[in-house]
């Protein structure tokens, strides 16, 4: 186990106002009259205007349809979203053009300011794909696990200027593979994770240690979620098999929901209805919403085209990430009170990878594979 330590603080950034886009590309006009143009990839960097010499910092693009931001600067698929406690911040983490051959780029993980739409600290230390993200309750962590078996820990108190240093605060290693889901613990004392190797790992966040290693005896990806008691960890995998729910303190197996062999599917997404009585679990093109009193299922939505599941941690709402062949929709709500779709957003020109709840469940993050992730304001 490692430590680094850097103290600092990220430097501000604004702009005065929204550009146009043509395609990939925008353009923006500077206090002389000099129209200025840019690729958005470089969004949220510093440029000069050739015509005055005034140095400004590169706005972001207009927002997607109906979206309140649009985030740009991704090159590849995002692979994972999760917003900050108080809803200031988004985490982003996606694949890296072939074409950016950089080692010290291949793990791209970006944290944006939402009011400005603007990425604030970008987070180079893995050296494969970043697959997983998580804030820690208390806003003062973000964790990213990776294929290359390792949890990196940042510090986010210090502004995420350890990022310019390469620094962070942690490293867990202990997997044998590629590391695929990470959540807190409601109070921020455990944090799980779960990995191709076929285990679940209990981490003291506090004490940085491994507290506990679960053998699911499961191939594939894992997905996990913390109840909201944060004494269960429920998990899934995109092998066939029943969902788990394992208690966090002994390591043992809870209890198990199982569908009939001809239902069962690969699984992608859980997590758990506010009132922690109710397990929702995103299979092949359908969510099931279980009732963990009777481990019976209570209602099933169609779904096609999903590949991401989020659950809104105030009320009943549930997100699907995907592409609906039908409705064109790249993320839709579910009420999981009523049994029905309430809302569709779109936004994205391939398929929804990746969706998260801010805590207050007012905003949603969407992140697709054509690299953008879009802001939506649910309430």
């Amino acid at each position: 186990m490692t430590t680094n330590s850097v103290s600092g603080s990220a430097p501000a950034h604004s702009w005065r106002a929204l550009p146009s886009a043509e395609g990939r590309r925008g353009h923006w006009q500077c206090e002389c009259g000099q129209a200025l143009r840019f690729d958005f990839h470089a969004s949220g960097k510093r440029g000069r205007c050739p015509a005055c010499g005034r140095s400004f910092t590169i706005p972001q693009l207009e927002p997607s349809d109906g979206a309140l931001a649009t985030l740009r600067r991704h090159n590849g698929a995002i692979h994972a979203a999760a917003f900050s406690p108080d809803g200031r911040l988004v985490a982003t983490a996606a694949d890296v053009s072939p074409a950016r051959v950089g080692k010290s780029e291949l793990a791209e993980t970006l944290v944006w300011d939402v009011a400005s739409g603007l990425p604030v600290a970008e987070l180079h230390w893995h050296r494969d794909c970043v697959s997983a993200l998580a804030f820690s309750p208390d806003g003062c962590s973000l964790v990213t696990a990776s294929d290359d078996h390792m949890i990196s820990v940042w510090n986010v108190e210090r502004g995420l200027w350890d990022a310019v240093m390469g620094a962070h605060e942690r490293v867990y290693r202990g997997h044998q593979a590629a590391v695929t889901a990470v959540a807190f613990s409601p109070d921020g004392a455990w944090l799980a994770s779960a990995a191709a190797d076929q285990t679940l790992r209990i981490w003291d966040a506090k004490q940085g240690r491994l507290a506990k290693t679960i053998d699911v005896q499961r191939s594939g990806e894992g997905r996990i979620a913390f109840s909201p008691c944060g004494r269960y960890l429920a998990s899934v995998w995109t092998s066939l098999g029943p969902t788990t729910l394992w208690n966090v303190i002994t390591g043992e197996r809870h209890l198990e929901l199982r569908l009939f062999s001809d239902e069962d599917s690969a699984n992608y997404g859980v997590g758990f209805l506010s009132d922690g009585a109710r397990l929702v679990v995103l299979g092949q093109g359908q969510v099931r919403l279980w009732d963990l009193s009777t481990c019976q299922v209570l209602a099933s939505f169609e779904a096609p085209g999903s590949e991401a599941l989020a659950v809104s941690p105030r009320g009943s709402v549930v997100a699907t990430a995907g592409h609906d062949g039908e409705t064109d929709a790249a993320v839709t709500l579910w009420d999981a009170a009523a049994f029905v779709r309430v809302r569709e957003f779109g936004g994205h020109g391939q398929a929804a990878s990746a969706v998260a709840f801010s805590s207050d469940g007012k905003l949603l993050v969407s992140g697709g594979r054509d690299g953008i992730a879009n802001v939506w304001q649910i309430s």
